[in-house]
């Protein structure tokens, strides 16, 4: 958001695959001002009771893991060692 010239007020990182249920996640930001979240975390803090208090922007991203090549061959060795587990 920084390089868009967003000043960052408050944050907060929660683990991957947080289930985003607690009613005091939101407790400490101010409704005025707005609320930026991924669209992964978005599926679930729509559910989130209170968020109709904020005005929530959904950021779209994309993600490129380099060199391709490498991990296209570490990607394919593990489907291979579950494809082998299944069959055993």
């Amino acid at each position: 958001l920084a390089a868009y010239r967003y000043q960052v007020v408050k944050a907060k990182y929660l683990r991957d695959h947080d289930p985003i249920r607690d009613p005091k996640l939101l407790a400490d930001f101010d409704p005025k001002l707005p609320l930026f979240t991924t669209g992964k975390d978005w599926t679930k803090l729509q559910h989130l009771q209170g968020i109709d208090r904020f005005q929530v922007f959904v950021s779209h991203y994309e993600v490129e893991v380099l060199p391709n090549d490498l991990f296209r061959s570490h990607l394919k060795t593990k489907l291979d060692e579950i494809k082998a587990k299944k069959r055993a």
